[in-house]
C-alpha cells in the first residue's frame, strides 16, 4: 500500500510540476535504438531524429551549429539545421567512450579498454599524443576544465589529472555511494565537483575535500521514475539539475520509467518526462537546448554550461603611456565565436563608452580624450548578451609624453628616460609606489636633469612638493 501511494504522489508531482520546469526543448542521447532526438515540448512538428549506428554517449554543441557525439570508434558531427550527420571519424580503436572538442579545434577521445587512455587529435584527426590512466577500471565521461585539467570518473573514483597524465588527485566515494559507477564529472566555478554515478542513482555536489554538500534526489524516488542508472546531466544556469536516467541496454526500453527528471539546487524532483516508448528506448544524457545557442562552442569550463569565448588585449599593455587627445589602436584577440564587440574606458570604476559595437577584427582606433595623468582601464565585451565575456586591461593617459619640453613650461625632469614637466622649480620630488610608500626623495632638481631609479616596471606616483601637483607615471 505505501509502495502504490509513492507512485501515485510521484505522478501526480510529475504532473503538477511541469508548469515549473525549465526544459521545453532537449537533445537526447538514445543508447538503446542508436540515436540522436531532438524534442520540443511545445511544438511536436519539431522534432526529428538522427541514426547513430555505431552508438552515442556524450553530445557536445561545438558551433556553427553542430553537435559532437561520441560513438564506439570516434565521433559523428551533426548538423542541428539539415538534422544529417556531417562527418563521421573513425580512429580504428574501439572502446571511445566520450568525445571534447576544444576551443582550438583540437579534440580528445577518451577510451576504456581495462583501463583509460586519452587521445588528442588535431584538426585534421591526427593523433598528437596519447597517455593512459593505468588501474582505473571502467570510464565513461571525460570533460575539461577551465585550468586545462581533465577530469575523470571511474566506478566510485573521481580524479583530475593534467595534460601530461600525471594525477593531480583522486577521491574514492565507494563508502558513501552504493554501486557507484561514476558518469559525467564537471568541476563548478566555486572550485566544487558535480558527479553522477550510475547504478548509484544519484548525483552528488561535493566540496573540495570530497564532503557531501548535496545529493539529487533528496529523498528516495517512488517506483514510477524507475530510478536505474543516472548518466549524462545538464547543470542549468538557475541552479536546477536535468538528469539522464538511463534504464537498460538495447531496443524496448521506453516503456521503463521516466528518463528525463528535474531537480531543483536543493535536490527536490519538480519535474519528470515519461518518453515516447515508440521513438525512445534508453537514454544516455540530455542537453537542455532553452536558452542555448548552438552557434557557439559551449563547454562546462566556467561552471554551468556556457558558451566558450576570450578575449586577450594586446594593445595598451599594463602600464602604458599614451598621450592625451591622441589616436591609438585597441587591440586584441579572441578565442571562440564573437562577431561584434562593446569597447569602453573607466576611471575609478566610472565606464565611458568608446563604441556600443564595432566588428570583431581585433582592433578599433580610438581617439583619446584631452585628460592627462590618469590611470584609465580599457574593457572590450561581445555585445551579444548571451557571450558574458570581458577583459580589461590599466594603462595611463598622460599630457607629458614629448622628449623635449611642452612650450610655456619652464622645468622638464627626466626619470628612466620620462619626461615630466611642471610650471615652475620645485623644493624636492618624491616618488611613490601604488601602496603610497615612498621610494626616493630627489631634492632640489635642476631643469633638464636625468635621475634612475633601480625599481621593477609598474606605476609610481610623482609628487612636487611645493607646486601641489602629482604625477603618474609607467617606469
Amino acid at each position: 500500500m505505501i509502495n502504490k501511494h509513492i507512485v501515485i504522489i510521484s505522478l501526480f508531482l510529475c504532473l503538477l510540476s511541469i508548469a515549473h520546469s525549465s526544459v521545453s526543448r532537449m537533445l537526447l542521447a538514445d543508447e538503446g535504438n542508436n540515436k540522436i532526438h531532438y524534442f520540443d515540448l511545445e511544438n511536436e512538428a519539431n522534432n526529428w531524429s538522427v541514426n547513430t549506428p555505431d552508438g552515442n554517449r556524450q553530445m557536445q554543441l561545438i558551433g556553427d551549429s553542430l553537435l559532437l557525439v561520441n560513438h564506439t570508434s570516434g565521433y559523428y558531427i551533426i548538423n542541428l539545421s539539415s538534422h544529417q550527420i556531417e562527418k563521421t571519424y573513425k580512429g580504428g580503436l574501439g572502446g571511445i567512450r566520450s568525445a571534447l572538442r576544444m576551443p582550438n579545434g583540437h579534440t580528445f577521445l577518451a577510451r576504456s579498454v581495462n583501463s583509460a587512455t586519452v587521445i588528442e587529435l588535431d584538426k585534421e584527426d591526427k593523433t598528437i599524443r596519447t597517455f593512459d590512466f593505468p588501474n582505473t577500471g571502467t570510464l565513461r565521461c571525460m570533460h575539461v576544465t577551465a585550468q586545462h585539467t581533465f577530469l575523470i570518473g571511474s566506478n566510485g573514483l573521481l580524479m583530475e589529472s593534467d595534460t601530461n597524465g600525471d594525477i593531480i588527485w583522486k577521491k574514492d566515494l565507494s563508502s558513501i555511494i552504493s554501486s557507484p559507477q561514476a558518469y559525467q564529472v564537471e568541476r563548478l566555478a566555486n572550485g566544487n565537483i558535480m558527479a553522477s554515478f550510475g547504478y548509484g542513482k544519484k548525483t552528488v555536489l561535493i566540496d573540495t575535500s570530497g564532503e557531501m554538500l548535496q545529493e539529487f534526489p533528496s529523498s528516495t524516488h517512488g517506483d514510477s521514475i524507475y530510478a536505474n542508472f543516472f548518466g549524462g546531466f545538464h547543470l542549468m544556469k538557475n541552479g536546477h539539475l536535468v538528469q539522464s536516467n538511463w534504464v537498460g541496454h538495447g531496443s524496448g526500453q521506453g516503456d521503463k520509467g521516466r528518463q528525463v527528471i528535474e531537480y531543483d539546487s536543493l535536490g527536490n524532483m519538480i519535474w519528470c518526462w515519461k518518453q515516447d516508448d515508440n521513438i525512445i528506448s534508453s537514454l544516455h544524457s540530455v542537453l537542455v537546448m532553452d536558452n542555448l545557442n548552438p552557434k557557439y562552442l559551449h563547454t562546462y569550463m566556467d561552471g554551468p554550461l556556457t558558451p566558450f569565448a576570450k578575449f586577450t588585449i594586446t594593445s595598451p599593455k599594463s602600464g602604458d603611456d599614451w598621450p592625451a587627445n591622441s589616436t591609438q589602436n585597441i587591440t586584441w584577440t579572441t578565442t571562440g565565436t564573437i562577431d561584434s564587440v562593446k569597447l569602453e574606458y573607466g576611471i575609478n570604476g566610472n565606464w565611458t563608452l568608446i563604441t556600443a559595437s564595432a566588428p570583431n577584427t581585433g582592433s578599433y582606433t580610438w581617439q583619446l580624450p584631452d585628460s592627462g595623468l590618469t590611470p584609465v582601464k580599457i574593457r572590450i565585451s561581445s555585445t551579444d548578451s548571451y557571450i558574458n565575456k570581458t577583459q580589461d586591461t590599466s594603462f595611463i593617459i598622460s599630457k607629458i609624453l614629448s622628449a623635449n619640453p611642452v612650450p610655456g613650461e619652464k622645468f622638464t625632469f627626466y626619470i628612466n628616460g620620462k619626461p615630466i614637466s611642471i610650471q615652475k622649480p620645485v623644493s624636492r620630488l618624491n616618488i611613490y609606489d601604488l601602496s603610497g610608500k615612498c621610494i626616493r626623495i630627489i631634492a632640489s632638481p635642476k631643469n633638464h636633469s636625468k635621475h634612475t631609479l633601480d625599481v621593477p616596471p609598474g606605476l609610481y606616483i610623482i609628487r612636487f612638493i611645493n607646486s601641489q601637483v602629482t604625477h603618474l607615471i609607467a617606469l
